[in-house]
């Protein structure tokens, strides 16, 4: 025998400071001020260590742009608390016209973090005031296209006899621009109403940048506040490999690594995730194109949306899966790594799958048996990603022989695989309750892509499979509404409702389409909630499958109110006409 030991050191995360408003604020002889630090938090929650403590300072801003310390400023006041309240009048000894530098320290046990910011004391009683109300300076915003970092202001004026105000943003050191103009930070004109939005796909990774406010009343008088910006840059400088490199659908246990990514040092702890896209050939497109979808050309360039193996993001840079047949033995297996601020880099790697060559009576006791292992070990995710890759293997209502001869499959070839279909989607529903999927985007993306997957083939599904598919999925989508879904996820949702309104319950017309048009209805609704949950007035986010096409915008400009619109293409066939009503008001207008 041998053995060996190991001493893993688990190391504290360090405090975060922050101190609300903006880096720069402006304020009056006389005001009664609060600088607010209550956003201060230990990444760690170790209560253990006692609360957190806070500590506060001022120094006067020198002309030469040196400090001097000014401790009796704050003699009078609680200097020990996360909100510093104080009025800065001359009795106190103050100088109007000076700016102060604020200081804020916050410690736990050994550990400490500070954080400052200026503070100009006007002379001016009645100047107009610029207030940041809502934006976290504290945060590390990713560089994304087509996303959004908001901040929330208001002007105000304390003499009723000015009238007030007008506002106007600018990025310091950077030219004057419009929102329509490629590299402009500003999302709206610089002279819009709350909120200001920030284009992060114009910004750089790991780069500060600095916004001004000045805000004017009718007699000329200004101040101004400026907030800071900080991006991020996702983990960098990894690698991604997948083992065997070739294996059998289902048998074949994969290796996935993600090896040697790193971070800045307040980035950390890394997560990951892991997954695949299967490339859409020209033979695995040949039903949707028969039903009107898009061109063959356009379909064997696409890959599908990412189908993920797991419903949370994982400590581990390793996994181990099966996988699915894949349509032509190539896959291309994904990992992302995620920093603690969710940027993510995301890696390659491919491998080649040989379909599973077995009996549809055979693969249902063997999935059984898989089945019934995963289920009682309470695993929601190894579950569905099991289903995933055993609807793979699934073929349609024909089959190719080794000479590509097209073969029909006989009467109780294809019963038996209804009855596969119809364990699965009873597998699936149980699997998604242990999954979270009203907390976790990740959950809702892994329940969704397997419903996808098992509803591939509209021929295939039962009444009891379309019913509980349209439950499950209304049901998933509802619950996203608020937290949102990312363009895979809404792809594979959408590509779920093409295939069950060519199923028999909704293409049989009649009844059973009038009944399920309010359910279908709502799916669709909530679909179009979620893909527009992160977005702004003036943005929209479209889907387009086989006979659906539809696009979500938000009416209510520069803001995340819930109203939104739906609109869809020429070539939707057999959706409820309720489904498509107007959800909201006119569109945004651009000047907004």
């Amino acid at each position: 025998n041998s053995s060996a030991t190991t001493t893993i050191v688990v190391g504290s995360q360090v405090l975060v400071a922050s101190i609300l408003g903006g880096v720069e604020q402006a304020v009056a002889i006389g005001d009664d001020v609060e600088l607010d630090g209550s956003e201060s938090y230990d990444p760690d929650e170790n209560e253990a260590e006692g609360p957190l403590a806070y500590a506060w300072t001022v120094a006067r801003v020198l002309d030469d742009g040196s400090r001097e310390d000014a401790p009796a400023l704050l003699g009078a006041v609680d200097a020990t608390s996360a909100i510093l309240a104080f009025v800065p009048d001359t009795t106190g000894g103050w100088l109007g016209d000076t700016t102060y530098e604020f200081a804020l320290t916050v410690s736990r046990g050994a550990r400490s973090a500070a954080y400052a910011i200026l503070v100009k004391v006007s002379s001016d009683r009645f100047m107009p005031r610029a207030t940041v109300t809502d934006f976290d300076e504290g945060l590390k915003y990713n560089p994304t296209a087509d996303t959004f970092a908001a901040i929330y202001f208001e002007a105000t004026s304390p003499d009723p006899g000015r009238s007030c105000c007008d506002s106007a943003w600018e990025v310091e050191g950077a030219a004057a621009c419009l929102p329509e103009d490629e590299g402009c930070l500003l999302g709206k004109a610089a002279d819009a109403a709350s909120p200001m939005l920030v284009q992060l796909g114009a910004t750089r990774a790991n780069t500060v940048y600095r916004l001004k406010l000045t805000v004017t009343d009718g007699i000329g008088s200004t101040s101004s506040t400026v907030v800071s910006l900080t991006t991020n840059g996702p983990p960098t400088s990894g690698t991604m490999a997948v083992t065997p490199y070739r294996g059998t659908a289902l048998q074949t246990e994969f290796e996935f690594l993600l090896d040697a990514w790193s971070d800045d040092p307040d980035d950390y702890p890394l997560t990951y995730t892991y997954g695949y896209r299967q490339r859409l050939s020209w033979g695995s497109s040949r039903r949707r194109l028969q039903r009107g979808g898009a061109s063959r050309g356009r379909r064997s360039a696409e890959l599908a949306p990412l189908t993920p193996l797991v419903a949370d993001q994982y400590a581990s840079a390793w996994f181990y899966t099966t996988l699915p047949k894949a349509d032509n033995i190539n896959i291309t297996c994904v990992g992302r790594v995620f920093d603690r601020y969710l940027s993510f880099a995301e890696a390659y790697a491919p491998a080649r799958v040989d379909a599973l060559e077995m009996s549809t009576e055979d693969l249902s006791a063997f999935a059984g048996d898989l089945l019934s292992a995963t289920a009682d070990t309470g695993d929601g995710e190894a579950s569905l990603s099991l289903i995933s890759n055993v609807a793979s293997v699934i073929g349609g209502d024909e089959e190719t022989d080794v000479n590509g001869t097209v073969i029909e499959k006989t009467p109780e070839q294809l019963a038996a695989e209804q009855a596969l279909i119809d364990n699965l989607f009873a597998a699936t529903i149980a699997a998604a309750s242990q999954v979270g999927t009203g907390t976790s985007a990740a959950a809702t993306s892994q329940v969704l892509s397997t419903v996808s997957t098992l509803s591939a083939n509209p021929e295939t599904l039962s009444e009891d499979s379309q019913s509980g598919a349209l439950g499950l999925m209304s049901s998933v989508v509802g619950g996203a509404s608020s937290q949102g879904i990312d363009p895979d996820t809404a792809a594979s949702t959408a590509s779920t409702v093409s295939s069950l309104l060519d199923a028999s319950l909704f293409s049989g017309g009649g009844d059973a389409d009038t009944e399920l048009g309010g359910q279908m209805a709502g799916t669709v609704g909530g679909l179009a909630t979620a893909m527009i949950a992160k977005a702004y007035g003036g943005q929209s986010q479209s889907v387009v499958s086989d006979n659906l096409e539809l696009t979500a915008f938000r009416t209510d400009c520069g803001t995340r109110d819930s109203a939104f619109g739906l609109s869809t293409g020429g070539g939707v066939t057999g959706m409820p006409a309720s489904a498509m009503d107007s959800a909201g008001g006119g569109a945004c207008d651009a000047a907004a």
